[in-house]
């Protein structure tokens, strides 16, 4: 490794050469995702791999060896970075795994386990059947697209779903795109890979907590038509219905991101549900009067 030169010049025998980056992240594990703040984190494994000119060699020359592996401070290494990532910084490579595994062809590969949290914008109206899309920008901040070009690494690997079912959400899909973005700040364009991590609700918990009480609660308002007219209960049982409504209410309000840009569905209905009631209430008490 004396020969190797800096670890910050690109490993291009022809400076003018792009160095060809292949990556993927594979999500195995939803750690928690603050619905609040808006905060998902996954955990699950980042893939490289770039052909380093640098390091080619004649196995005949050295024993027959092939395959080594090398330290990842003592090569040069591409600066991936999560756009939308909350956590340490914005890179991906922590280097929880030091090393990498090079071959005689120069063919550089790097993979190790990482744990991100990145942003995710939430649309809640359908809450709690509601489908998040999260979105993840894969890019170089120091490298533009003449000087290194990331793709996605369609590999059997890539496409493996090791994700672990979460008692809340549900891996529907993974969507991946080569984006060429251009910023006002750059000349040159940058090549992105976009990742959608697509999320579905399991709404069996708010279904048998809220949706079914509510419903029951519905119905239950519906005898006070069957009680008689002069009947006090009627008001009584009215006034139950709307501060049962109000408690159902605050459970789905603590569940929502403090955001206003989307009222779920669920809240307008039990929003209408007690406006009914109030009036109910109301016609009766003057009915008394």
């Amino acid at each position: 490794m004396k020969d190797y030169g800096s670890r910050a010049v690109r490993p291009r025998l022809k400076h003018t050469d792009p160095v060809r980056v292949a990556l993927y992240f594979n999500p195995s594990i939803l750690s928690s995702f603050d619905e609040q703040s808006q905060k998902l984190s996954v955990v699950g494994t980042m893939y490289m791999e770039w052909v380093d000119e640098y390091l080619m060699w004649d196995p005949d020359k050295y024993g027959g060896v092939t395959l080594i592996s090398l330290r990842t401070e003592d090569i040069w290494m591409p600066d991936i970075a999560v756009a939308e990532r909350l956590d340490v910084g914005t890179a991906v490579v922590n280097l929880f795994q030091p090393y990498l595994i090079v071959n005689n062809t120069g063919f550089v590969i790097f993979f190790q386990q990482t744990d991100l949290t990145i942003y995710c914008r939430l649309d809640m109206r359908k809450f709690p059947f509601d489908t998040q899309i999260c979105e993840m920008r894969l890019l170089s901040y120091s490298y533009d697209s003449n000087q290194v070009i990331l793709s996605f690494a369609n590999t059997s690997a890539s496409n493996e779903n090791t994700f672990r079912k979460n008692g809340v959400w549900n891996l529907k899909d993974v969507a991946v795109e080569e984006v060429e973005t251009l910023y006002t700040c750059c000349p040159f364009p940058y090549v992105e890979v976009h990742y959608q991590i697509i999320l579905a609700r399991i709404g069996s918990f708010y279904i048998f907590s809220i949706w079914i009480p509510c419903g029951l609660l519905s119905i239950l308002e519906l005898t006070v038509f069957l009680m008689h007219p002069n009947s006090g209960e009627k008001v009584t049982l009215s006034v139950n219905n709307v501060l049962a409504f109000i408690l159902f209410q605050q459970i789905v309000v603590e569940s929502m991101p403090r955001s206003g840009d989307d009222s779920p569905i669920i809240g307008e209905i039990n929003y209408m549900h007690g406006l009914v009631k109030i009036k109910l209430i109301s016609n009766k008490k003057h009915c008394f009067d």
